[in-house]
């Protein structure tokens, strides 16, 4: 397999992601604002990068076994580990387990909770997302066999309508409490125009590659992004408002679209910025998955005792910290320790062959 050249636009844009949800989580539970326009598009946002990511990585090769063998334990090792250790961190903090406590362990450890109403089965704060990103791995390789550009543009407008309806329904069923309204919203086929979006983007690129070498290209799409958030939020506009109408969810969309093919394009010619895009690149998983676990256990041991701006600093940098050790000490061996598997066993099928 032909090595990939890593997209540092990519890197930055899944770090800016991550901080943002991390950003909406630690200002809201800490009492301070509610910027909650950058937890719901940062998450989005993801899936985007992910559908972008994936068919850059795969979508020129064949599909085989040996392929699809690739690409499953990829995905498991990438993850898997750090998700499962969430979750048993989650049960052994919990104060009290329900009923369905085996129900949910098992549902969460093989990502079968992501089928369906994953707001409700999601074990960690967060993992509601990652239950919707493996739904997304193992649709990604019929979108992998099939190329065709009207395919996914005729797939893209469909998954769009289909978002934008069922939000709407979610959003204005008043009969049920708030929480339920999220729980009906956050539903895989809620998000898949994101990914194919990701998917289609791709496409997109590799019939007309570009590059761009101007350090304040990232800068200006780093800026979109945020302006883009913070009208709504200035001008006192809900989330559920923006959400449940027909021409916001549309603008969203295409701007989370737009922001991941161009930033495919950006190289940049500092070594200071390109390292700042890999870091970023590195820690968003570990930082989504336990920026607000940490929040919540360390706000339990401090209590009233420290202001909440130092409390969400303090854990933002532990947040930071702690994502780049478990990269570098966890996430890359264990991924590693997968790609040499994937080998052994490729390596093992030929050696059948051959006899």
């Amino acid at each position: 397999m032909a090595k990939v050249e890593r997209l540092h636009g990519l890197d930055f844009l899944r770090g800016v992601a991550a901080l943002g949800v991390l950003a909406y989580h630690y200002l809201y539970y800490g009492d301070v604002a509610n910027i909650s326009m950058f937890g719901t598009y940062g998450v989005y946002l993801f899936f985007c990068l992910s559908g972008f990511s994936l068919e850059l990585v795969y979508g020129q090769r064949s599909i085989t076994s040996a392929s699809l063998s690739e690409f499953f334990y990829a995905r498991f090792f990438r993850i898997f580990p750090m998700y499962a250790a969430m979750v048993i961190f989650a049960l052994l903090t919990a104060s009290a387990i329900d009923r369905l406590f085996l129900t949910r362990t098992l549902l969460n450890l093989t990502f079968l909770f992501g089928v369906n109403n994953p707001g409700y089965w999601s074990i960690t704060p967060g993992g509601w997302s990652i239950g919707v990103e493996w739904f997304f791995y193992m649709l990604f390789p019929l979108f992998w066999a099939i190329r065709g550009l009207g395919f996914s543009v005729a797939a893209l407008i469909i998954t769009t309508i289909l978002n934008i309806q069922l939000t709407y329904l979610a959003y204005f069923t008043k009969s049920l409490p708030a929480e339920s309204i999220w729980i009906n919203a956050i539903q895989p086929v809620a998000f898949i125009n994101y990914f194919l979006a990701g998917v289609f983007g791709c496409r997109l690129y590799r019939r007309a590659e570009w590059t761009i070498k101007n350090d304040a290209f990232i800068t200006l799409l780093l800026a979109i992004f945020v302006v883009s958030l913070s009208v709504p939020i200035y001008l006192g506009i809900s989330r559920t408002h923006l959400l449940t109408t027909s021409v916001w969810p549309l603008f969203y969309f295409a701007l989370c679209a737009g922001l991941a093919y161009a930033s495919a394009g950006y190289r940049s010619g500092s070594k200071a910025l390109t390292k700042l895009s890999t870091f970023l690149g590195e820690i968003s998983y570990s930082v989504y998955l336990i920026h607000l676990p940490l929040f919540f256990q360390l706000r339990g041991l401090i209590g009233d005792r420290v202001d909440n701006i130092v409390l969400i600093l303090l854990c933002a940098i532990l947040s930071i910290s702690l994502a780049k050790l478990l990269h570098d000490r966890i996430e890359m061996p264990l991924r590693r320790h997968g790609k040499a598997l994937v080998r052994e066993k490729n390596h093992h099928a030929c050696a059948l062959a051959d006899k």
